[in-house]
């Protein structure tokens, strides 16, 4: 995802995080990697379950949804830098989606195509 941190950098990054424990409905119990938590994002569907997870090299997105009239669960993964998973954090409620790599690519090939 990313480049390999220093530890002292690692450790400074968790510290990031932690600062918004309080828009967190769940997370790690531990300051370490990987670092998991989810968010009470409004954004986010009913038949969705969105979770984090922190590792050195950056943010996963992990989304398991539902269709309609579905009773199977689906899985998406995405990918976020530290750096957009903590402007995401800081300015809910805009969705999670707008901060992951696969936005970026998405408004690129938009922009090609107009």
């Amino acid at each position: 995802m990313g480049n390999q941190i220093t530890d002292e950098e690692a450790s400074d990054i968790l510290d990031e995080f932690l600062k918004h424990q309080d828009i967190m409905c769940s997370r790690s119990g531990r300051k370490e990697y990987p670092f998991h938590f989810q968010v009470e994002d409004p954004n986010i569907q009913g038949t969705d379950d969105v979770f984090f997870e922190v590792t050195r090299e950056g943010v996963c997105v992990i989304n398991y949804f539902k269709w309609p009239k579905d009773d199977d669960w689906f899985r998406e993964d995405h990918e976020m830098t530290h750096e957009k998973c903590l402007e995401y954090l800081s300015q809910l409620p805009r969705p999670w989606y707008r901060f992951t790599n696969g936005w970026f690519d998405y408004l690129a090939r938009q922009a090609k195509a107009n």
